[in-house]
Order: structure tokens, then sequence, then C-alpha cells
């Protein structure tokens, strides 16, 4: 591979005489980080309002049913921000990486040193090719580690996917080269 070519890739290749290291940064979608950036400001405006209810309500006793509802609404409310904060977390420093050897591929998903990864045993990956689905602005699965990417292959009767933050034309690259080393098999 010529310096040109790995110029424009946005994956960073590293490989060794009988491993392939991949680190895919996560898309930068700035539509949605903007969009979850005003979400985030109108939930802690929204998270103070419930919380001073709360405790008005405490304060004038009126009545536990009242504090109950406005509980459980700041606890949902907590939980979304939370998963919403990650989401934009993921999208400024989420990174993926995978690492073939001989044995197995190590798909690791995170951001920093917290990862999710999930070890394939490479006699059991059937049929790996890169997906050609349409690009979206938005799809839930997007957010949804191991389920949506532009590597699909089949393991033990289940398809995975990975590889979301890149384009076909470099999936089927990354593909290639697997190929190539000899790390994945027909």
């Amino acid at each position: 591979m010529d310096t040109t070519t790995r110029k424009r890739l946005r994956a960073k290749i590293n490989s060794d005489a009988d491993s392939l290291s991949v680190k895919i940064p996560a898309k930068k979608r700035s539509f949605i980080f903007l969009l979850f950036g005003l979400w985030l400001s109108a939930w802690i405006f929204s998270a103070f309002l419930t919380l001073s209810a709360i405790a008005q309500a405490i304060i004038f006793r009126a009545g536990i049913v009242i504090c109950l509802i406005l509980g459980l609404w700041t606890m949902a409310l907590t939980l979304t921000g939370l998963y919403i904060f990650l989401i934009c977390l993921w999208t400024l420093f989420g990174s993926e990486i995978i690492l073939a050897n001989e044995n197995y591929i190590r798909i690791s998903i995170g951001i920093g040193k917290f990862r999710f990864h999930r070890h394939y045993n490479l006699n059991s990956i059937k049929r790996i090719k890169a997906d050609s689905r349409k690009s979206v602005l938005w799809k839930a699965e997007d957010f949804m580690p191991f389920r949506s990417g532009r590597i699909s292959f089949n393991y033990r009767m289940r398809t995975y996917r990975f590889a979301n933050g890149i384009d076909e034309a470099e999936a089927e690259y990354i593909i290639d080269l697997l190929k190539s080393r000899g790390l994945i098999r027909e």
C-alpha cells in the first residue's frame, strides 16, 4: 500500500508478522452531535425544574403520589440523559479496534480504556463481506455496539457487523488485507 492510499484511509492499520490491528475512529456526525447537545441542555434545565418541584412538594406536603411521579420522571430522564451523553462522547472520542491473528478476531468498541470486547474464533467465521447498505443520517442501531458497520460476517448462526466509521471501499480494502495475510479463510 502506498502512502497516498494510507493517508486517505480513516482506519489506522498496524501489522506485524502474525497479526493485524485496525483502529477505526467513530463517525463524526455533526448534526446528531448538535441535536443531542441541545437536547442535553434542555435535559439539564428540565432536571433542575423537576428537582425543585420535588423539593417544593416535600416542603409543602403536596402528597406522596406527586413526589413518586416526579421521582420516577427524574429517574427516566436521568437514564435517557446518560445514554445521550454517552452517544456524544462516542461521537467525539469513540473508536473500534479490530485485532486479528491466526486464531481469532477481537473487536473492541469503546471510549479510551472503557471498552467492550468480543472474541470470534476464525474457524467459525463464515461469509465475511463489505456491507453495501446506504448510509443514512441517523439510525438507532448506529449507536448499538456490534449491530452496525460496513463489515459483516456470520458466526454461529448470527450475523455480526463492525467498522461503522468507514465507507464500503475501505471495508473491502480491510477485508482484502485480512484475506491476503491468511487471517480469514473463505
